[in-house]
């Protein structure tokens, strides 16, 4: 080891250079040392100058010795390495980009939004997004979730973004950032008693004489929203599904509907715009002849009116004066001033989707063919939504066997 002072113009030493000699390179076959520069306080005695000179060297030397000092190619090497694993270890904030990116080619521009918006949500929780995704804890998930349950969303809500989250952090493991999601040991949220009892008495459909007192009121509408009326009603379709409903998807001599695309609309993405039904499948919808016959007539109308104006018409609903097809909020304002004038406040177009749905199961149809009708991806969803319908077919059915069984038999 060296020890070589430094001194300023006036011949006053200012500091100390010391170098340690720590073997040759097995490569080049070369000696290689390590240096550091070391300070003393100038109003020290020289005294202790030379103690602590002697403590610094003797414990540097000591980490030479032991590997613990890097020469500056070695820091270079340990600074990139240390750079690259930084780069291997986002932040919640910087994988969410990375994970969207990943997910845009399998989600709809909408979920895309969705997804997007319950993660910045996350992020932004108690600053997550400042973490690594290898540090988020289970806890912090809990927290999230207790945070949107607590701060009234809607159960149906918490649960998306509990999938949305479960999926984010399984993106994570496959790219090789974590080892064990967060998300292992924590159970889904669930709706508390309360609300469950609170969701099973909302109105889930039309009863009987607010179905009679809206058929009343239809005939005093434009047989244009006759028309869609008695469609929706008849399909159960989403209004997305009606507005983006095209006439060679219909084949008027059949009956037959195929349901195969879906209309939204987005400010982000320049207005209205087709994609895939929900479930991405296509089903086909048969429908009752009341309906055919009032879909006929509407059909012949339509296409007098167009021709007429020299506008399109492939779009079964279409705006009177330009051609294009209906925006979806189009329906929905339609049909909410439609049922305030009628006298029934809260009339949607979901609200048919659920009457035909209710109606066709309390009726005996069969579950599977009213969820292939709604689009449903699996029966158990049509079963958990219409629970009430299929509560009301059982009493039905217990009637039936009732008059078929015991009426006007002995049975002892």
């Amino acid at each position: 080891m060296n020890i070589t002072p430094r001194k300023d113009k006036d011949g006053k030493i200012i500091s100390y250079q010391i170098r340690v000699f720590v073997g040759r390179n097995p490569v080049t076959n070369k000696q290689e040392f390590r240096s550091t520069t070391y300070k003393p306080n100038l109003n020290w005695s020289d005294r202790t100058i030379q103690r602590e000179l002697e403590k610094f060297a003797a414990e540097f030397e000591y980490k030479c010795t032991h590997g613990a000092v890097l020469s500056k190619k070695e820091q270079k090497e340990q600074a990139k390495a240390k750079a690259e694993e930084e780069r291997r270890r986002p932040t919640v904030k910087a994988y969410i980009e990375t994970f969207l990116e990943q997910k845009s080619c399998e989600l709809s521009f909408n979920s895309q939004l969705s997804y997007r918006n319950a993660l910045k949500k996350f992020s932004e929780f108690e600053s997550i997004g400042e973490k690594k995704v290898a540090d988020v804890l289970p806890c912090d998930v809990k927290g999230f979730i207790n945070h949107l349950q607590k701060g009234g969303y809607a159960i149906s809500s918490v649960k998306t973004t509990f999938t949305i989250l479960h999926l984010f952090f399984e993106t994570a493991i496959q790219d090789g950032l974590i080892d064990i999601s967060p998300m292992e040991r924590i159970k889904p949220p669930k709706q508390s008693k309360d609300k469950m009892c609170e969701e099973k008495d909302k109105i889930k459909a039309l009863s009987d004489k607010q179905l009679d007192t809206l058929s009343k009121a239809l005939l005093e509408e434009k047989f244009e929203k006759r028309v869609l009326f008695v469609v929706m009603l008849d399909t159960g379709c989403r209004r997305g599904e009606i507005a983006a409903l095209q006439w060679k998807n219909i084949n008027l001599e059949t009956g037959e509907i195929m349901v195969c695309q879906n209309m939204q609309y987005s400010k982000e993405k320049g207005g209205k715009y087709i994609t895939t039904t929900k479930n991405r499948k296509n089903r086909k919808i048969v429908l009752t002849s009341s309906a055919l016959t009032i879909l006929k007539k509407w059909r012949g109308e339509q296409a007098e009116h167009a021709m007429a104006l020299n506008i399109p018409c492939d779009y079964v609903f279409t705006n009177s004066t330009t051609g294009n097809p209906y925006h979806p909020g189009t329906i929905s304002n339609w049909f909410n001033a439609f049922g305030e004038k009628a006298g029934i406040t809260g009339v949607h177009p979901h609200l048919l989707r659920h009457t035909m749905a209710s109606l066709a199961i309390s009726n005996g149809a069969d579950i599977l063919s009213v969820s292939k009708r709604l689009g449903h991806s699996q029966v158990s969803t049509t079963l958990n939504i219409y629970s009430h319908a299929t509560e009301e077919a059982e009493r039905k059915t217990a009637e039936i066997l009732e008059h078929t069984l015991y009426d006007n038999k002995q049975t002892g």
